[in-house]
C-alpha cells in the first residue's frame, strides 16, 4: 500500500493502525463528525481521512492538540482538518474541551495519548460531554504488562520513563508517559 511508503509510524505500528482502522470503519458513517484528540503527528487522521475519501464518506475531521506548528497546521488544513490548540493537562471546571469545540462527535480518537495525561479521569469526563449518545471512543495505549516491560523488571530496571525524561524534570510541550495502563484499568476508567 502506498500509504506505507516513507511512513515509519505506520510501518512500526501497523497492527495498531489496522485495529484502529477496523473499529473506525465499523462505527463511522457518511457525514459523521470525528475528533482526534492528541492529533500530532497526524498519521491516524491522515490515514483515516484518505480511506474515508476513497469510500466517499465525507467525514468531518477535527483535531485537538498542543503546540501545533505552522507546517503541521498547513498539512492538516490542506486535508480539510480543523484544528484546536489545547493543553489536555489544564482540563478543569473552567477549561473543558466542550468550550473549545462547541460540538458533539460521532467518533473520538484517543490514540496513544492517555498514558501522557496526569488526570485521565478529567479528560475522559470531558470527552463524555462531547461524544454523542451512541458515539464511540477509540482508545489505544501502550500496555503496562507488555513483554518489554516485564523484561526490564527482570533485569532489575524500572519499566518507567527515565527520571530525567519524566514530568518531574521535563518542562516542554512534549509530554512523556505519566502512567501506563492494562486493558482492565482502561475499561474501569472509561
Amino acid at each position: 500500500d502506498k500509504r506505507l511508503n516513507n511512513n515509519h509510524q505506520l510501518l512500526i505500528n501497523k497492527n495498531r493502525f489496522y485495529l484502529i482502522t477496523k473499529f473506525f470503519f465499523k462505527y463511522v458513517k457518511k457525514n459523521h463528525n470525528v475528533l482526534d484528540i492528541g492529533i500530532y503527528p497526524g498519521t491516524t487522521t491522515k490515514l483515516l481521512k484518505e480511506l474515508s475519501d476513497e469510500e466517499n464518506l465525507k467525514i468531518n475531521f477535527e483535531g485537538l492538540g498542543l503546540g501545533l506548528d505552522d507546517n503541521f497546521k498547513k498539512t492538516m488544513n490542506d486535508l480539510g482538518v480543523k484544528l484546536y490548540d489545547f493543553d489536555l493537562e489544564i482540563i478543569d471546571n473552567k477549561s473543558k474541551i466542550n468550550f473549545i469545540t462547541k460540538k458533539r462527535y460521532d467518533v473520538i480518537l484517543l490514540t496513544d495519548v492517555i498514558e501522557h495525561i496526569s488526570n485521565p479521569h478529567a479528560l475522559l469526563e470531558s470527552i463524555h460531554k462531547i461524544l454523542k449518545i451512541k458515539g464511540k471512543l477509540i482508545i489505544t495505549t501502550d500496555n503496562v504488562s507488555r513483554l518489554s516491560q516485564i523484561l526490564e523488571l527482570l533485569k532489575g530496571k524500572s519499566p518507567y520513563v527515565p527520571l530525567i525524561e519524566s514530568k518531574i524534570f521535563f518542562g516542554g510541550d512534549w509530554r512523556p508517559h505519566f502512567r501506563e495502563y492494562d486493558k482492565i484499568e482502561l475499561l474501569k476508567l472509561a
